[in-house]
């Protein structure tokens, strides 16, 4: 999901980075999905209790950390003009 930079100059931004567009919603839908499935397999399966937990996790560090990102860039941009 880190984008296509090495594809050519021609090719629009938009198009390059799109993968980095969908880090966020792809992130959402890991918490949620993985928040059912604990909830869905309380008491049962640790095989899946260990999976779940694996996809809550990596899909709430997709949800902050871009956002992090974001929140440091205008902070420091913001700075920088001052």
């Amino acid at each position: 999901m880190g984008g296509l930079p090495w594809l050519p100059e021609a090719v629009p931004p938009w198009l390059r980075f799109f993968p980095v567009y969908l880090i966020v919603p792809v992130g959402i839908c890991a918490l949620v999905s993985g928040i059912g499935v604990l909830r869905a397999t309380r008491g049962t399966g640790a095989a899946a209790r260990r999976r779940a937990w694996a996809g809550t996790v990596l899909g709430a560090v997709a949800v902050v950390v871009p956002v992090g990102v974001v929140v440091w860039a205008f902070v420091v941009l913001s700075t920088m003009e001052a």
